[in-house]
């Protein structure tokens, strides 16, 4: 009767442990619910699938005489846009990166703006980035003129997040990153605003 009561209790130890084991490795493989989720326009997305590595720019022909030098535009410190902005070639100096949700409500008065903006001209001459929260597509990006140099911060975690981006923002960063400006189209001085961090 003892030897039978001790088989049960080392049994049921070894199920005990077994279960443990298992437990902690199903916790393992959980994803992490915690996880800050960025907020754009009251919308949040759920975590699309990664970006595909992005295709690397050739450098057979050599730049012209007449054609400037182009490089790739350094990503703005704290964030990890450097993968979404290597296939890019802009001139070299500082840049403009319009970071946006497409269709977000509050945001439509800032794509009107720039629409307006890129009708009239006013920015063809800017080297323009335009990074979209979540995922765009080219015909909606084409209407407000916010297609040129589209790329997509699909979870949010290059630039979006680590800058706490909550509307459309334009910013205008210098080649080692430094944010030298940060607005919105259609507010006041917007558009002499970029031009001077543009040492224009």
């Amino acid at each position: 009767m003892r030897r039978d009561i001790g088989n049960i209790l080392v049994f049921i130890t070894v199920l005990a442990v077994a279960a443990a084991v298992i437990f902690d490795r199903n916790e393992d493989k959980k994803p992490a619910e915690d996880a800050p989720k960025a907020n754009l326009g009251g919308v949040s997305f759920p975590s699309p699938p990664p970006l595909p590595d992005p295709v690397q720019p050739t450098t057979d022909a050599q730049p012209q005489a007449d054609t400037p030098a182009t490089v790739r535009p350094a990503a703005p410190r704290g964030t990890t846009a450097g993968d979404l902005l290597s296939g890019l070639d802009l001139p070299q100096g500082n840049i403009v990166m319009n970071v946006w949700l497409q269709a977000c409500h509050d945001c439509m008065p800032a794509f009107e703006a720039w629409r307006d903006l890129a009708r009239a001209g006013r920015v063809d001459s800017w080297p323009v980035v335009n990074v979209a929260y979540g995922r765009a597509t080219t015909s909606w990006a084409s209407r407000y003129g916010v297609e040129k140099n589209l790329v997509m911060d699909r979870t949010g975690s290059a630039v979006v997040t680590p800058l706490g981006i909550t509307t459309f923002t334009t910013l205008v960063t210098n080649p080692a990153g430094q944010i030298v400006f940060n607005g919105r189209p259609g507010t006041p001085g917007f558009v002499q605003g970029v031009e001077r961090a543009l040492g224009r």
